[in-house]
């Protein structure tokens, strides 16, 4: 039976004290920003009032209750997220005020969510767009409408070279659907979108060989151009300020350039064989975000680097400390893979206003995801998988990275259901500003339920240099609300998980460790014996579809495929994760039921010419299996890669592979 906490939740609004010019509020309606499976609402209100959303789908009679938004006294408006909704769908959105427990206002507006398939009102030719011998396409003033989109039919391949900065340039452009094309070089960056284009979907894309080649590196191990510059941010794909732009079952690989790590040897050049520390990843991206314009979507794409060609971060986010930076407001971020990085799987840092991160899966990474600072704010972090992290030389961080103290972290993430499992912490505040004392540059702002935080190392020390904490806020923020969360720990006795925060905090957590279906082989369903079974809380529109007497804990309900990040694929693998010796030889077996695409190919990057991979059978089959049987040659070193059996129409299984040394 579902059980709605109404008086936890009410403990949740809470009042954001932001900087700025105070605003007038008049009586006026919610705006809405919605996407294809969410939508974003701000109410004006005065202070003092409270505020609850519900939605329906139209025609249906009972309204459904949101997660309470959060009330900003700078702005003077109630915000907050609708999620998991159908795609190109009608709904309808409530919302009611009121002041001293007295109604004020009640407004019912509608919002219809997008489609995957809009109207095309032209079909070009790819190869029709070019002028001249230039390989590079600068697309400029190219526009569709809302009722007759411009499908681009890719005929021929991209393969721009270093010739322009770019391959793939569009200015000012709008309506406009590239699906299925194959996209080399680029000095600098593979595709461009600039704050002119709107409503720009790039669909199943193969995005490679960007970037600049580094030929040297610095005393700091940073590697440089042809031009003596450090390379940094060139990125598969770089969004500046666009918007409403989709970014779907791309697959963004093997870039020219590579990163340093934190700390190493200079291995090029006249520093060669110098140690250098503590020097921050410069390298190339996947996706690169300077400031989102807006209602962004990113969903189901494999942003993978290789042990090689690690990226800085896969998906990198640009003026971090300010509120239009990065993914600012109105994102979705859901079913991608993010891995083979020297720092973070994605920088959320900026505003963070309504962005929604999910279903996703960090891996082979410094930290898992960074979320400092929060500098408006709600983001909502859930259903994620943070697990096997490590940059090239194996060292790692946290799965979860805040901060911002008191200059810059004013909004809240919240976190649900995530799965994390981590050497260094789960949740801890890093760091991001100025250094004084009065600032607690530490200090972040979060609320968390239904998270598994599982360590791998024994807790020890405390402050900014502990290890092993599930969640380490030093600073004991008061209005931080951490509960109904499973800390583990592989090292200590009975399992039990460390946690460093205000008194009173996790008061129904459960301290232990899970029990997955197979964590050596990365399915992290939970067995029926897993004492967080049951024992997670009733999250409204985020958590309320379970079975049993309450939620489970982590990104895994029960009876739900194990396949992650999520797609929406009737596909599962007996293993997410192999290791195997090198020069040996193991089977993984994938499961297939219901099949839309039954053609696929074995996608891995180029420096895994070490792993070679052997099919059961070239066509898929539904309800039938697909038989990998994987080889690894012999090596004096450890080998790491990610492949992908990845369908034609652009989704995958990803299965991460380690080859160790004999």
């Amino acid at each position: 039976m579902v059980k709605i906490y109404y008086t936890i939740i009410a403990l949740f609004l809470f009042t954001l004290n932001m900087k700025g010019q105070e605003h007038v509020v008049k009586d006026q309606p919610p705006r809405l920003e919605d996407t294809f499976a969410s939508c974003s609402v701000y109410q004006p209100a005065e202070d003092g009032m409270t505020c609850e959303f519900h939605f329906r789908k139209k025609g249906v009679a009972e309204w459904r209750q949101t997660f309470p938004p959060i009330y900003d006294s700078n702005l003077k408006e109630f915000r907050g997220s609708i999620v998991l909704l159908e795609e190109d769908t009608e709904y309808e959105v409530r919302t009611l005020l009121s002041k001293f427990d007295q109604p004020v206002s009640e407004y019912v507006t509608s919002f219809k969510t997008w489609t995957s398939n809009p109207p095309i009102g032209q079909e070009i030719l790819l190869s029709k767009l070019f002028k001249g011998k230039n390989k590079a396409l600068d697309l400029k003033k190219m526009k569709g409408t809302s009722d007759a989109w411009i499908r681009i039919v890719p005929d021929c391949e991209i393969d721009a070279g270093d010739e322009e900065n770019f391959a793939l340039r569009f200015t000012d452009c709008e309506y406009i659907i590239l699906e299925g094309a194959t996209i080399r070089g680029g000095y600098r960056h593979s595709i461009e979108l600039n704050e002119k284009v709107s409503h720009v979907r790039l669909i199943n894309c193969d995005i490679s060989k960007w970037g600049r080649i580094g030929v040297t590196q610095n005393a700091s191990g940073q590697y440089l151009d042809k031009d003596g510059l450090a390379i940094n941010n060139d990125a598969g794909i770089r969004l500046d300020r666009a918007k409403n732009v989709v970014v779907e079952r791309c697959y963004i690989h093997d870039p020219n350039g590579r990163t340093n790590p934190w700390s190493g040897v200079v291995h090029m050049g006249e520093y060669a064989g110098k140690r250098f520390s503590q020097q921050h990843p410069k390298g190339p991206n996947g996706i690169m975000v300077a400031e989102n314009g807006g209602n962004l979507v990113m969903r189901y794409n494999d942003i993978a680097g290789s042990q090689k060609h690690r990226y800085n971060d896969p998906v990198e986010g640009w003026r971090n400390g300010f509120v239009h930076g990065a993914y600012h407001n109105d994102a979705d971020i859901y079913g991608n893979i993010m891995a083979f990085g020297q720092d973070d799987g994605i920088e959320l840092d900026g505003g963070q206003c309504n962005v929604r991160l999910y279903g996703n899966r960090f891996e082979q990474l410094f930290c898992g995801m960074s979320l400092a600072p929060n500098m408006k704010g709600p983001s909502y972090v859930f259903r994620n998988v943070v697990t096997n992290l490590g940059c090239s030389d194996g060292s790692s961080s946290a799965a979860v990275k805040n901060g911002g103290g008191l200059s810059h972290t004013v909004g809240r993430q919240l976190m649900f259901n995530n799965t994390m499992i981590f050497s260094g912490n789960g949740m801890r505040g890093v760091g991001y500003g100025s250094h004084t004392p009065e600032n607690k540059r530490e200090l972040f702002r979060a609320y968390t339920r239904n998270n598994i935080f599982l360590a791998t190392q024994a807790p020890k020390g405390e402050g900014k240099s502990g290890k092993g904490h599930s969640i380490s806020d030093i600073h004991r923020l008061e209005e931080n609300d951490f509960d109904y969360d499973m800390l583990g720990n592989l090292e200590t006795p009975g399992g039990r998980g460390y946690i460093l925060a205000r008194e009173d905090s996790e008061k129904h957590g459960v301290f232990a460790t899970p029990h997955f279906t197979d964590a050596f082989r990365g399915v992290y369903t939970l067995r029926i014996t897993d004492p967080g079974i049951d024992r997670g809380e009733t999250l409204p529109n985020f958590m309320e579809d379970y079975m049993g007497e309450g939620p489970s804990m982590g990104a895994f309900q029960q009876n739900v495929s194990s396949l992650y990040p999520i797609r929406p694929i009737d596909i599962e693998s007996d293993a997410y994760y192999v290791r195997m010796k090198a020069g040996g030889i193991t089977k993984v077996t994938l499961k297939i039921g219901k099949l839309d695409e039954p053609h696929y190919s074995i996608r891995k990057a180029e420096d895994m010419d070490w792993l070679k991979v052997e099919v059961s059978t070239e066509v898929l089959r539904p309800n039938s299996t697909l038989t990998l049987t994987l080889k690894s040659e012999r090596a004096d070193d450890l080998q790491v890669g990610v492949l992908f059996v990845r369908l034609a129409n652009g989704f995958s299984v990803p299965i991460t592979i380690y080859a160790e040394k004999e």
